[in-house]
């Protein structure tokens, strides 16, 4: 039997961004703490966008890092694509992933969390734009943290209220079914546990795991307390029976 790959695809080396720098969050260090956690494989990201605060060299500075970087785990590198929000033009992304080297794209949706306070008009603003990706947007290869703002968003009063069970069903089915037909995982995230008790999520990771949708585990850690934080989503993935070989690692 397949044993259950402990895997995280979503760290960031916040150490080369600009602005608010994490000392500790170095490549080396990264792998360090990953090593000594366990895990089988990881990737290490940055976000990829025009903001002041990523700035192409430090993409660069953290790939270089990383082709410096040893480890006894399988170590990958990739970015953290927005691809509304400040985004990249879709070809120099695609010219960058060649140059650098990238072995995955995660896709992300940042705009329309801030702006939208009728919770409605939102669901279907953020539905639109996660289907573009999954649709339109071959060099992604995982949808990051799908429906994870709306816990951050009721927090502050933008929207009235969050429940993963506000989603309508049928936003989730044909975004299952269009991650299955177009090749994308779907990242199950840190920052979701929340709705890890919600039947409609478990709904939704159990069609996810029907429809054979491969599953990226990520922590989303930007800080070294938050290396780590996979031990939730495993738990869920081996409670809802989806077998080992579904768990998404780049390039399979």
């Amino acid at each position: 039997m397949q044993s259950w790959p402990k895997t995280d695809f979503h760290l960031h080396a916040t150490f080369h961004r600009l602005g608010t720098p994490q000392a500790e969050m170095t490549v080396p260090n990264i792998v360090q703490r990953c090593e000594a956690l366990g895990y089988e494989a990881i990737g290490i990201v940055e976000h990829l966008n025009l903001t002041p605060k990523h700035p192409l060299r430090c993409l660069e500075e953290l790939v270089a890092s990383f082709r410096q970087t040893r480890s006894t785990i399988k170590l990958y590198v990739g970015a953290e694509l927005d691809i509304f929000r400040d985004a990249l033009p879709l070809d120099e992304a695609r010219a960058l992933k060649e140059r650098l080297g990238l072995d995955y794209y995660l896709g992300s949706v940042h705009d329309c969390v801030t702006a939208i306070a009728d919770l409605d008009a939102y669901l279907a603003a953020y539905h639109r734009r996660l289907m573009f990706i999954v649709t339109e947007v071959d060099l992604v290869d995982a949808i990051a943290h799908p429906w994870t703002f709306g816990h951050s968003l009721a927090r502050r009063g933008i929207i009235p209220r969050w429940r993963f069970g506000d989603v309508p069903s049928a936003m989730l089915v044909d975004l299952a079914h269009a991650a299955a037909a177009h090749g994308k995982a779907i990242e199950i995230n840190r920052n979701a546990a929340a709705d890890f008790v919600d039947l409609a999520y478990r709904a939704f990771v159990g069609l996810l795991r029907d429809l054979g949708v491969r599953l990226a585990i990520g922590s989303d850690a930007h800080y070294m307390k938050d290396v780590g934080g996979t031990t939730a989503q495993e738990a869920l993935l081996q409670e809802m029976g989806v077998p080992p070989r579904q768990i998404w690692l780049p390039g399979r």
